[in-house]
């Protein structure tokens, strides 16, 4: 069953008496608590007929004292049994998943894991109850995710300001739609989210932004290269060495894939790179023309000591301040290390 599915059959009230919510992506497995909590029982209802109990404080006997009892003045009762993954003997739960009560829905979270799928309570979750797996999406599939988000809240953002998102935040669905919550705050329905708002809500100025200074860096531009460096580290906290890193990366890891194809149109390379946009897409076009395989191979590598000595691996760390510096510099002049100038 799918997520949408499911939020349909809690909204609607045709629920089973056991679910079993588990998978990496924790954003779904949230949503659908929430809606269990909010949309199954009344508000009079919850006062007597809602448990809530945590993997870590529970055993076996004590979750089954709770899932057997019929309600109180409602048609069901809903125990949900959170942090389950910490719960020691959860698979003894097995004889009850196969002939539960039918007056209690009995919801439980397993977040941030899987369960093994060879086990004889997952076997018996799989043929007795509602089994939801939340998948994390792919990096190509969360630019929709992101359009689809903002349409359910009733704005549109614009394809540029999509992909800004992603390199900024990353794939973790929870952190990106909190953004985007706070970005949708008084926003009249049918307008868009904007690039600028989405550097405003990061905290980044028009002129000063990892977006800037990954252009600076694809031109050779050492003038606005360090002019950006030193407001970074003027402003660190805003500006932290690991966001930069993993920007940083992520441009050399798709440079990499585009200059396999460096005469590909802007929006077939912008959708080989995973874009919604070809806004980013002259920035790897300019920094093709300026490194070879061997520089974006260097660059990669060159970031992954930075990282390392970021956490103090294998080097004196100076500071993060200094070490934005060096890394810096290293990407900007990789040509001139390997012998090539520009």
């Amino acid at each position: 069953m799918t997520f949408q599915q499911l939020l349909k059959t809690i909204r609607e009230k045709s629920l089973s008496p056991v679910y079993f919510l588990h998978g990496k992506e924790t954003f779904y497995i949230d949503e659908l608590v929430k809606h269990f909590e909010q949309d199954v029982l009344t508000e009079s209802e919850k006062a007597f007929n809602l448990t809530i109990l945590y993997g870590r404080e529970v055993d076996q006997k004590k979750v089954l004292d709770h899932v057997r009892q019929f309600p109180v003045m409602a048609e069901k009762q809903l125990v949900i049994l959170k942090e389950a993954a910490d719960m020691r003997n959860l698979g003894d739960l097995e004889g009850y998943v196969k002939s539960p009560n039918p007056h209690c829905v009995f919801v439980i979270v397993h977040r941030n894991k899987q369960l093994d799928k060879r086990k004889s309570f997952y076997k018996a979750l799989a043929k007795h109850a509602v089994l939801f797996e939340s998948k994390a999406l792919k990096e190509k599939e969360l630019p929709s995710w992101i359009g689809q988000y903002a349409k359910s809240k009733g704005v549109r953002i614009e394809p540029v300001a999509i992909d800004m998102l992603v390199e900024l935040i990353g794939s973790n669905l929870g952190n990106l739609s909190n953004e985007l919550d706070k970005m949708m705050i008084g926003m009249e329905k049918g307008s868009s989210v904007t690039k600028d708002q989405v550097l405003a809500e990061i905290g980044m100025s028009k002129e000063f932004n990892i977006f800037e200074l990954q252009s600076a860096i694809a031109r050779g531009n050492a003038f606005k290269v360090h002019q950006i460096a030193r407001h970074f580290t003027a402003h660190i906290k805003e500006f932290p060495l690991p966001m930069l890193i993993g920007v940083l990366y992520n441009f050399y890891s798709k440079l990499y894939m585009a200059a396999a194809t460096p005469n590909m149109a802007d929006d077939q390379l912008a959708k080989r790179l995973g874009f919604s946009s070809a806004w980013f897409i002259q920035d790897y076009k300019a920094a093709i023309k300026r490194y070879s395989y061997n520089d974006v191979e260097r660059c990669l590598s060159i970031l992954h000591q930075y990282d390392l000595k970021m956490k103090g691996m294998g080097a004196r760390n100076p500071g993060h301040q200094a070490l934005m510096l060096e890394l810096i510099d290293q990407l900007l002049f990789v040509r001139h290390a390997s012998g090539v100038s520009d």
